[in-house]
């Protein structure tokens, strides 16, 4: 088979804007390389050639002509009134496609080409995006997609080849009005649909707009499609491959995502109200400015994922915004369930983390350390030191120790100075109570520990002589300073957080 010939392209544009006009040429440079286009603009004529001319070949022998809007391009009596009323004429006899850039603000939507679907997205002018690459990289797909349309041979349901580059002209500009044909063969299944994009792994249908509410796509293959603004609420999108698909501002309230492919999928403002998204893969994808509420998240993939902005209240309601999937679902459950915040509250006031060592000399003390805290309305969980020291370990332990209120450490008989408590005390401000057992060490034997008081929040060491003698002063010498600790530790963060 032939290598099909490269879509010629003609930039029409005002000089003011050629350095707008070198940036869009760099962004579709690698289909100038991979000889799919070729690009031609008046910089290109030679010395001593009539430029006229050059200009009118050119433009009559295009296959797309790019008319790169601007104020400039609007005042210029060239570009408006010769170039853009050829390119027009061409476009309206399905000799050649006519996609206007907007490239700056200006009043473009009653202009003779204002019908057209413009570039970039929703015609925002390339210079009002936050990242002019990022706008830039939106025309070279719509670009794209128009080169692949014009060169390829595409199946319709009535798998009617087209091959006359003229027809496919015809073929995308009802492609951008509609998106029935490949409507029509969806409804006639997805392993139809499958077997079809088999035989075109190239195209990149353009469904954008399209209704698909309550539709079955299980295990469909929708990569790399243009789904922007489509409405799928409710579909079945069960293991579908959405890989690398456009979904910018598609409505997939309440579908079922469940071990979707998503990677590098691009759902900048989609709407995911309760929608499944179980075992999904979402590795690369964009989830800005998504509105999640509701939504069900559960082994997600999400490496590399964007996920700044995204939206956890109903639409209905005052906007709040996190930039975490995971946290949105933790942040939402504390909203609506008023037994999980009282939950949190008791772990944050009444927990209090246990550590020392729990062999049987020194069990019978910590039991009865742990049963007295209980008689004091607190929330006791014991941790013991002899247990293999592992990083999952002292993650637990980290843990632990940021949702408690405090932390009781019984020094008494370690074999070395717990290394626990270095990975806790100086990363978090947590008051530490340490204690010792006098009888059973001598203090000048403990002389390791003082590398850790440098910490306001470590208080000094309660020296105990037997179990009775601590359960005697656990409130006064133990329970009193740990609070006095935390509420002063709850205030300078109060400060802090006051602080411009």
């Amino acid at each position: 088979m032939e290598k099909a010939s490269p879509i010629k392209i003609f930039y029409s544009y005002a000089h003011e804007d050629e350095a707008l006009r070198k940036e869009l040429e760099k962004q579709l440079s690698i289909l100038r390389r991979q000889g799919k286009i070729i690009g031609w603009h008046d910089r290109n004529i030679g010395a001593g050639k009539n430029w006229r001319l050059q200009i009118d070949a050119n433009l009559n022998a295009a296959h797309i002509i790019l008319l790169l809007v601007s104020p400039d391009f609007v005042d210029s009596d060239y570009c408006y009134s010769i170039e853009m009323k050829r390119a027009l004429e061409r476009h309206s006899a399905n000799e050649a496609l006519v996609i206007p850039v907007i490239l700056r603000p200006v009043l473009w939507e009653d202009a003779p080409f204002g019908e057209l679907q413009a570039l970039p997205m929703d015609g925002k002018p390339v210079t009002l995006w936050l990242d002019r690459d990022e706008a830039f990289w939106d025309v070279a797909k719509g670009i794209r997609n128009a080169v692949k349309e014009l060169t390829i041979n595409i199946e319709l349901d009535s798998f009617t080849q087209i091959t006359q580059i003229e027809t496919s002209i015809d073929f995308y500009k009802a492609s951008l009005q509609t998106s029935q044909q490949y409507l029509n063969m969806l409804k006639q299944g997805v392993p139809f649909w499958n077997e079809w994009r088999a035989k075109h792994p190239e195209v990149e249908p353009n469904l954008s707009d399209a209704n698909f509410n309550n539709t079955d796509l299980s295990d469909a293959n929708l990569s790399r499609i243009n789904l922007d603004k489509a409405t799928l609420r409710g579909a079945n999108l069960r293991r579908a491959n959405l890989s690398d698909a456009t979904l910018r501002e598609a409505d997939l309230s309440d579908a079922n995502l469940s071990d979707a492919n998503l990677s590098n999928a691009d759902l900048h403002g989609a709407k995911l109200i309760t929608a499944s998204l179980v075992r999904t893969n979402l590795n690369g994808a964009n989830l800005t400015n998504c509105s999640i509420y509701g939504v069900s998240a559960w082994d997600v993939q999400m490496e590399g994922t964007a996920q700044s902005s995204l939206i956890i209240t109903p639409s209905e309601e005052l906007i709040m915004t996190v930039d975490n999937l995971q946290l949105a679902q933790f942040i939402s459950l504390l909203m609506d369930n008023r037994s999980i915040r009282d939950v949190i509250d008791t772990m944050t006031h009444k927990v209090v983390l246990i550590l020392g060592n729990f062999k049987p000399t020194r069990k019978e003390v910590l039991n009865a350390l742990r049963d007295d805290l209980r008689r004091h309305d607190y929330l006791p969980v014991m941790f013991d030191f002899e247990k293999p020291n592992s990083r999952d370990f002292t993650e637990t332990v980290r843990t632990l120790a940021h949702l408690s209120r405090f932390v009781i450490a019984d020094l008494t008989e370690p074999s070395s100075i717990p290394q626990e408590l270095y990975a806790v005390v100086p990363s978090l401000a947590v008051p530490v109570q340490p204690l010792l057992q006098l009888s059973v060490q001598e203090p000048m034997k403990f002389g390791m520990f003082d590398d850790l008081m440098r910490y306001h929040w470590v208080l000094p060491v309660f020296r105990y002589t037997d179990q009775a003698m601590l359960l005697r002063s656990l409130r006064e010498y133990v329970i009193a300073p740990a609070e006095k600790k935390a509420q002063e530790l709850a205030m300078e963060t109060a400060k802090g957080l006051e602080r411009p």
